[in-house]
C-alpha cells in the first residue's frame, strides 16, 4: 500500500512539473536571421566594417528578459 501511494505522490508531482515546463516552453520565441547572404552587408563584412540588419515585423509581444545568441555553423 505505502509503494502505490508513493508512486501516486510521485507522478503527481511530476505531472505538475511536466504541465509547467510545457507551459514555458510554449511563450519562446525564435527569431533567425542570416546576414551572410545579404548584399549590402557581404562587401562590408570583406572590408571588417559594422553591418546592421534589421528583423522581420515581430507579431507577437515579447516579454523580458531577451537574450540573443549568435550561432556559427561549420567554424573550426
Amino acid at each position: 500500500m505505502s509503494t502505490m501511494l508513493t508512486f501516486s505522490i510521485f507522478s503527481v508531482i511530476f505531472l505538475a512539473i511536466g504541465v509547467i515546463l510545457y507551459v514555458m516552453s510554449d511563450q519562446i520565441v525564435e527569431l533567425e536571421k542570416r546576414y551572410d547572404n545579404e548584399p549590402d552587408c557581404r562587401s562590408q563584412i570583406k572590408d571588417g566594417g559594422n553591418c546592421t540588419i534589421s528583423f522581420q515585423v515581430i507579431e507577437k509581444e515579447i516579454k523580458g528578459p531577451i537574450y540573443v545568441y549568435y550561432q556559427l555553423d561549420n567554424f573550426y
